[in-house]
């Protein structure tokens, strides 16, 4: 593949979502993972098992422009925060190990800040991104889809080059 992508990922343990534009093409994906007995290294295979059928998916390039959904934990951390947390960092030290010497760090971008894109407001519900993405692009997607297809469009806008005219940037966008 040539040519450059904007791919967005709103990831979790339990449904990641992806969107990938490649020139005028739109495609998303989920990939779910389900939790498995068997203590941490049970939920460390999952964790890589989910990262890799991620990265088969996106087979990414130095090329592409990637969009990731900030990890954002704040206050008390569960249990549930810190492996999230934590699952989040290895994907993204997965994707820099993806057999491509030069991908450049991927674009974090802020959960509310990728709902202010969407609907102009960053205290946006799923169901309102399910409906922006319907709106503006014609397609019915998962909410995961949907949040994945903002987070691609927010990597364009940092990027420089917007997939789409976008007249409000939200304060959470920073290269």
């Amino acid at each position: 593949m040539s040519g450059q992508r904007f791919i967005g990922i709103d990831y979790s343990t339990t449904s990641c979502g992806i969107a990938i534009f490649d020139g005028d093409t739109l495609a998303t994906h989920v990939v779910k993972s389900k939790p498995v007995p068997g203590g941490l290294s049970a939920y460390y295979a999952r964790i890589y098992d989910q990262a890799m059928s991620v990265l088969k998916i996106i087979e990414p390039s130095p090329d592409d422009v990637i969009g990731i959904e900030k990890a954002i934990v704040m206050g008390r951390r569960t249990d549930t925060e810190v492996r999230l947390h934590y699952a989040w960092h290895r994907f993204v030290e997965y994707l820099h190990s993806w057999g491509v010497s030069a991908i450049a760090d991927p674009l974090e971008i802020p959960p509310a800040s990728v709902k202010e894109l969407a609907t102009g407001s960053g205290a946006a519900k799923k169901q309102q991104m399910v409906q922006a993405t319907r709106d503006e692009f014609g397609i019915c997607v998962s909410e995961d889809e949907a949040d994945a297809v903002w987070v691609a469009v927010g990597a364009s806008v940092l990027h420089g080059t917007p997939l789409i005219t976008v007249t409000h940037i939200p304060k959470g966008f920073r290269r």
